[in-house]
């Protein structure tokens, strides 16, 4: 693909207007699920890009309820580097040098981008009338890593969302069997983007 070509690519996927009718397709899909699979409580929806067009999601779900999690942007950046590498590898040549730079500086274009539409919204929202409704919650990531039910719980409690025995056990199995694993799934060092080693994590 050619650098002016991707560069159209990227302008079309960063700007936020106009992407109603992917969001309209997004949710006649979801009811489509919930009509064969319904889940007990709510649909979990999990994608970076949703950070970009907020103000789209809001519109489609007006009772969607966002959960942002803070982490640092030195655990950050190898985290995402190593999910981009991983999903694109097989489309590059790892051991060409000017590969890696190229994946590396598109890591940190994305994650700026990303930033730039989250803090653009908030700022925003906090300047207009009738927006205390838009339900975002803050948690830090060290937080759901170190104190997961607890920090759960208080996500179910802010948002309003029912608390089942049931759930916490389910809860507890899963927290307690990821504990022991000695080198966890996703498990990275810092410099596999070239940052030094700043210990390891899940990604």
């Amino acid at each position: 693909m050619s650098t002016s070509n991707q560069i159209e690519i990227d302008k079309w996927l960063y700007d936020d207007t106009n992407k109603s009718y992917a969001y309209e397709y997004h949710e006649m899909f979801l009811r489509m699920l919930n009509s064969v699979d319904p889940p007990k409580s709510h649909w979990l929806l999990k994608w970076p890009l949703h950070s970009v067009y907020l103000d789209t999601v809001f519109a489609r779900y007006p009772n969607a309820a966002v959960v942002m999690c803070h982490r640092r942007l030195d655990e950050v950046l190898p985290s995402f580097f190593r999910l981009i590498r991983t999903t694109t590898g097989s489309s590059f040549n790892e051991t060409d040098a000017r590969t890696s730079t190229a994946l590396k500086t598109r890591t940190i274009r994305h994650l700026d981008q990303l930033t730039g539409h989250i803090l653009e919204f908030r700022q925003r929202s906090r300047h207009l009338q009738n927006t205390s409704h838009i339900p975002i919650f803050d948690i830090a990531y060290t937080d759901l890593m170190k104190q997961t039910i607890t920090t759960v719980h208080r996500i179910y409690d802010h948002f309003g969302l029912r608390w089942s025995k049931e759930f916490e056990m389910a809860m507890n199995t899963c927290d307690k069997a990821n504990s022991q694993r000695e080198d966890p799934p996703g498990a990275y060092r810092g410099n596999d983007c070239g940052h030094g080693n700043h210990g390891r994590s899940q990604g």
